[in-house]
């Protein structure tokens, strides 16, 4: 658990475990089993971490990370026909990917990103759009969200990109981010 005095902000998680390194920040390892598989569960959390960083007066940085040798493995199959066979489960995951999204980029914290393993899903979305990120050499990146009906923006158009800190003004392509490392696949 949290070490600081607001430890009861991050109570409720139950996917994503937090501990602090060092004075004033918080680490969070995705932890559900030996991939790091996203389940409704854990999608929802990474949904709503982000505020509860930013309202944490005990928190000036955030670093996100996987537990073990994966930092995210993507949807797990539950969830993924869910989303597939049912509207309501589908509109229930578009409106937490939008709230992934706009609550990481309306964080007013630095948050790091350390990818090894493979990064794929909202794992991926969460260690891209950090204000630094971090892939080891060996670092499988994987949007798998096509698949699930979602359009990924082109890799040379920053502005819709919002990847590379965008929230602090920059725009920089993915592919200018970090020279490719060996097995890096980016769909």
């Amino acid at each position: 658990m949290v070490d600081h005095d607001n430890a009861s902000r991050y109570a409720g998680y139950a996917r994503l475990k937090f501990d602090s390194p060092h004075a004033k920040v918080l680490r969070i390892t995705m932890d559900n089993g030996k991939l790091n598989t996203t389940d409704r569960l854990m999608h929802a959390e990474l949904a709503r971490v982000w505020s509860d960083i930013d309202a944490d007066p005990d928190v000036n940085a955030a670093i996100i990370t996987g537990a073990g040798g994966t930092f995210s493995a993507g949807g797990d199959f539950e969830m993924i026909k869910e989303i597939i066979g049912d509207f309501e489960s589908r509109a229930r995951a578009w409106r937490e990917a939008r709230d992934i999204v706009y609550n990481i980029i309306n964080c007013s914290k630095p948050i790091v990103s350390a990818m090894r393993g493979v990064a794929i899903g909202a794992g991926l979305v969460c260690g891209i759009l950090a204000d630094i990120s971090i892939a080891s050499r060996d670092c499988r990146i994987i949007d798998g969200h096509t698949r699930l009906g979602a359009w990924p923006p082109p890799l040379d158009a920053p502005p819709s990109c919002g990847l590379g800190g965008r929230r602090r003004g920059s725009t920089v392509p993915i592919k200018w981010l970090a020279r490719p490392a060996p097995g890096v696949i980016l769909q």
